[in-house]
């Protein structure tokens, strides 16, 4: 079985002040909004916890907040938490959890790289559909591979009703 990310639940990330979270689907999962509304916010959030951070992470927490918490689970049971505590003087820490031991980033990277789950996030008004096309194209062949995408819905439906029939579309996780 494929190890993939059923939930990614979050606290304090930039502009989301507060607990979200967000359910994923295998396949083919699109976070859609505006120019601004944080699409580029959550894969970022999703991208630190699964170890691939800055050097600068307090750039995640939301304005006024002390920490931000990003939690994934994985279909497998498996869960990842990442704090990250904003210290004095523009200092930072960050811990991570893998199934609620504290544990070293050095484990979550190789955690992650076990993960068939693309991630795209290069999307703004000016769409060059290359790529989303290309992993379109990819996940009709495969079907364990699980993507992420992060993009204007008008952008990434157009793009994708050029690859994929509407029917597989509709089977995809617009959120």
């Amino acid at each position: 079985m494929a190890i993939k990310i059923k939930k990614f639940e979050f606290t304090n990330l930039k502009s989301f002040v507060g607990k979200y979270e967000i359910t994923f689907n295998n396949g083919l999962n699109v976070i859609s909004g505006h120019n601004g509304s944080g699409k580029s916010s959550i894969l970022e959030g999703v991208n630190a916890t699964l170890g691939y951070i800055s050097e600068n992470s307090t750039k995640l927490i939301s304005k006024d907040k002390e920490c931000a918490k990003f939690k994934i689970t994985f279909n497998d049971g498996t869960n990842i938490i990442l704090i990250i505590l904003r210290e004095p003087v523009g200092k930072f820490k960050n811990m991570y959890f893998i199934n609620d031991t504290y544990t070293d980033i050095e484990k979550v990277i190789n955690l992650s790289k076990q993960l068939d789950i693309k991630i795209i996030d290069n999307f703004d008004s000016n769409l060059d559909h290359i790529e989303l096309k290309k992993s379109i194209n990819n996940l009709k062949n495969e079907t364990d591979s699980q993507y992420i995408v992060s993009g204007l819905r008008e952008c990434v439906i157009e793009a994708a009703d050029k690859v994929i029939n509407v029917e597989r579309l509709k089977q995809c996780k617009i959120v």
